[in-house]
């Protein structure tokens, strides 16, 4: 199977905002939703939806991330019964290696944030996942920012590489 007919949809975890009036996400999860809702909707093995797997155990104002996401999948239209939650996770490193015990080797489509995506792929590479990334793209941010989630998104991978190695 390839990740053009995912066995699952994968959407990373953020800060959860809400919109005072209406409650629903809004800012790069929002986005994230969206765009995992769109992808599960569009493909799936065989035709059918694939699974809809929400992660983040990081709890903003007292929700956690997976269940945030999970809520607003299910105002998007995607059936409860197709959504799993993993709620322990609390970085990337962490999402690749819950997922991986989910769900086992499969492929799959990660959903996130499109600077964040390459380290992203490579985590779930490494924990033997046929990938395709879904990137989202943000609103427009300043030089300074971008050059901030750069060197950030550097830094990072370069310490995954350096922890995949070390627990080989």
């Amino acid at each position: 199977m390839s990740p053009a007919s995912p066995h699952a949809v994968v959407i990373l975890g953020c800060r959860v905002v809400r919109d005072a009036r209406t409650g629903r996400l809004e800012g790069a999860l929002s986005r994230r939703v969206e765009a995992g809702a769109s992808v599960a909707r569009a493909r799936g093995p065989d035709g059918g939806m694939p699974r809809v797997v929400v992660t983040g155990g990081r709890a903003w104002r007292g929700v956690l991330e997976a269940d945030a996401m999970a809520e607003d999948l299910r105002r998007a239209g995607i059936p409860r019964d197709r959504i799993e939650r993993e709620r322990r996770s609390r970085s990337t490193r962490q999402n690749a290696r819950y997922v991986a015990a989910m769900l086992g080797p499969s492929s799959i489509a990660v959903v996130t944030c499109d600077w964040h995506l390459p380290r992203a792929v490579e985590l779930f590479r490494a924990h033997g996942f046929d990938v395709e990334g879904v990137p989202v793209a943000g609103p427009p941010c300043g030089r300074r920012r971008r050059v901030w989630r750069w060197g950030r998104e550097r830094v990072a991978t370069i310490l995954d590489r350096l922890l995949t190695r070390a627990m080989r």
